[in-house]
């Protein structure tokens, strides 16, 4: 079994910094990382958002690019 430990800081901003992020909006970005956290066996530490940009603190496997 392999041990892993990586710990990332994600951001993600609006276009042109737009403040278009309200609760119905979070409410999709939320279920959205945490869907996608969880079919990639990941582990969201926390997200923070702003009305123009999004922050999260993940651990990812190594086996997939953060790029991805």
């Amino acid at each position: 079994m392999t041990w892993w430990r990586l710990f990332y800081h994600l951001i993600w901003t609006t276009k042109y910094r737009e403040p278009v992020i309200d609760e119905q909006i979070q409410s999709i970005v939320r279920r959205t990382i945490y869907g996608l956290a969880d079919e990639r066996k990941s582990q969201v530490w926390a997200i923070g958002m702003m009305p123009d940009h999004v922050h999260v603190a993940i651990s990812v496997p190594p086996k997939y690019a953060i790029s991805e």
